[in-house]
């Protein structure tokens, strides 16, 4: 390893701490500007119905909604992020802090060349996720000073940086000697973050994978069916109550369809039955005037 400027390493952290947390303030901007630019849409869309749905229904249905705006958020600022992240790759963009690979001119030569760099067993020309662990560095001798716990350095700031965590921001010990090797002429009023705040995130979660959650603990959503009913002003509601018949019910209609047999069965016997007589009686008179 070489120094920078003849004063700080390469990958010290004095030296990329400041680039990374440029890169990490981006990274937070553009999850709000992702996350704003979908509720704007959301919010511009219509809910429409042929008919006044049921508060659970609504409720299942908007459940769905947030399902899909959530989902839609992710995929899109995933895919636009790994769309620049493979592009940086497949290019082989040289870093300007020189961390993927050192460039130097030829002593005998003017031409421009290049010494690649490794991380560990890992070499920038094959992964640009190769890293190693963020450290101060003595320039004169490149020993180790001191470790950033969780924070990592390798080929590219963001590669770097979506595998780095933020465990050092909640121990006062690793923050104050972070803070000592920094020697910033900034006054810092800033505290470490309290560990004990309730999240689904751990802190040794890595950036990157708080980032595939766009770094939201939770998504909040309320329905107010109260508005939606007020809004959607019925002109009339109509309703279907299913109930099954009891025992005393059953009985009490077949005794009535009995009765009313019984009653019909007496007005129509005798009807039925004098009908019949006639009839005989009619055809006994026609055959004995035959006989005559």
């Amino acid at each position: 390893m070489t120094q920078y400027d003849g004063l700080l390493m390469y990958n010290d952290f004095r030296l990329t701490s400041c680039f990374t947390f440029q890169a990490l303030r981006s990274i937070c901007q553009l999850v709000d500007d992702a996350i704003r630019n979908s509720l704007t849409n959301f919010y511009a869309t219509q809910y429409v119905s042929g008919y006044m749905v049921p508060s659970t229904l609504l409720e299942s249905q908007a459940q769905a909604l947030v399902n899909e705006l959530r989902a839609s958020t992710i995929n899109e600022f995933s895919g636009s992020l790994d769309i620049v992240r493979q592009t940086t790759q497949a290019n082989a963009l040289f870093s300007s802090l020189q961390s993927n690979a050192r460039l130097f001119i030829q002593p005998t030569s003017v031409i421009l060349g290049s010494l690649l760099a490794r991380y560990g067993n890992c070499a920038c020309t094959l992964s640009s996720k190769c890293i190693s662990p963020s450290a101060f560095y003595d320039g004169l001798n490149s020993t180790v000073l001191s470790l950033v716990r969780g924070m990592r350095t390798g080929c590219y700031i963001l590669e770097a940086l979506l595998q780095s965590s933020l465990e050092c921001f909640y121990d006062p010990i690793c923050f104050e000697s972070m803070m000592s090797y920094l020697n910033s002429t900034v006054i810092w009023n800033g505290t470490v973050m309290n560990r004990t705040t309730p999240s689904r995130f751990l802190t040794t979660s890595a950036i990157g994978d708080i980032l595939d959650e766009l770094m939201i603990e939770i998504w909040n959503w309320t329905l107010k069916f109260d508005d939606y009913f007020a809004q959607c002003r019925p002109i009339a509601c109509s309703y279907t109550v299913e109930a099954r018949n009891d025992a005393i019910y059953i009985m009490t209609t077949l005794i009535g369809l009995v009765g009313g047999l019984v009653t019909a069965l007496k007005l129509a016997v005798p009807n039925s039955v004098n009908l019949i007589r006639k009839k005989k009686d009619r055809q006994l008179c026609d055959t004995g005037m035959i006989d005559q």
